[in-house]
């Protein structure tokens, strides 16, 4: 493909979680296969060379070309995997360059040397990972103070299925919390912790789920660090009211009553909003084999065995990621030792490091 002269320039900020940075390494290929685009990709330093194999996978055979128009941008996260701040003022740092016309050294995904100059190569949209809130604010108060337009299309990464925005995100906490800390005399972090600190046994009436308890979103009852409260849980929503648009990793088939939910939700804000899922790579290489070892052939064909030998419905796949293993491992051992009683073939953790 020729690139025009003009091409779109997109700016990818995931977080530094690969839950989040992988499913947007794959749409990344994908739009570059449509589109004459070039994407500069934010990624954290722990991840980069596996967000490289997540797009070297994703890409069809004479596909090759297609590496030089996504640009790789290592932005250090420093050693707090839950606090964003060293990974937001990294990133902030070289956004500043940017803004300032400065050029900002980055590479190719093939490995060839590139400098990124947003003067040279003016960006279409920024990509923000909805869990980055104080980049996207700093972004978002950049364009609102500026003096010229600065014609900055901001979209939010939505890494979740979106049956959790609706239930979770549809009401903004930011505005309701700063009135009760200016009534009651409290800062923002101590109302903050106290809406957000712990599960209220709050029922939570939804359009696309059944009426759940609060705690009942959380299962792994993980605390996370309480000056993110502050920082980024309670203002998470506010940005549904200047965002232009909200990209989420969801299949639009995979739950009809979200989507009719979350379309509905943006629509009345005026946001665009596009389902990108399902995002898995098309096809895993043989040089990427499977962390413990067993190529996904291997994995297949025992899968395929307990079906022929057992039936549909007869495996349980149990995938906790690398973050959020439940605090109390005793509930976990008591649930398989049900399963186990009750003769499951397979049940296969999936964690990542």
């Amino acid at each position: 493909m020729t690139i025009q002269s003009d091409p779109k320039h997109l700016l990818f900020v995931p977080m530094h979680f690969w839950g989040h940075a992988r499913p947007l390494a794959v749409l990344a290929v994908r739009i570059v296969r449509m589109r004459p685009v070039v994407i500069t990709f934010c990624t954290g330093s722990k991840f980069y060379d596996r967000t490289k194999v997540e797009i070297y996978n994703e890409l069809g055979q004479g596909e090759e070309e297609l590496l030089k128009r996504i640009r790789m941008l290592r932005i250090e996260e420093g050693s707090e995997i839950f606090d964003p701040a060293v990974y937001r003022d990294n990133f902030l740092a070289a956004w500043g360059k940017l803004c300032s016309g400065q050029s900002v050294e980055a590479e190719s995904v093939d490995g060839t040397p590139q400098l990124i100059n947003i003067f040279d190569l003016p960006l279409s949209a920024v990509v923000i990972d909805a869990y980055s809130v104080e980049i996207y604010d700093a972004l978002h108060e950049q364009r609102l103070k500026s003096s010229v337009p600065l014609h900055l299309n901001l979209y939010s990464w939505c890494p979740v299925a979106t049956s959790v925005v609706v239930a979770l995100y549809r009401q903004n906490l930011l505005p309701i919390a700063e009135s009760i800390a200016a009534r009651e005399g409290l800062s923002l972090h101590e109302v903050a912790v106290a809406m957000l600190g712990s599960p209220k046994g709050n029922v939570i009436e939804s359009p696309c789920l059944p009426a759940m308890y609060d705690y009942e979103f959380e299962p792994q009852a993980f605390s996370f660090p309480s000056q993110l409260l502050s920082r980024i849980f309670v203002k998470a929503a506010n940005a549904f009211g200047s965002m232009d648009g909200m990209i989420t990793f969801d299949a639009a088939d995979y739950h009809p009553e979200a989507t009719v939910a979350i379309r509905e939700f943006l629509a009345q804000r005026d946001i665009k909003g596009f389902y990108a899922g399902p995002l898995i790579v098309n096809k895993a290489r043989s040089t990427s084999p499977r962390r413990d070892g067993k190529r996904p052939e291997e994995l297949l064909k025992f899968m395929d065995k307990q079906l022929k030998e057992r039936g549909q419905n007869s495996i349980l796949y149990v995938s906790f990621g690398s973050l959020f293993w439940p605090t109390d491992p005793a509930k976990v051992v008591a649930v398989f030792e049900v399963l186990m009683q009750q003769n499951v073939p397979l049940v296969r953790f999936l964690l990542r490091f």
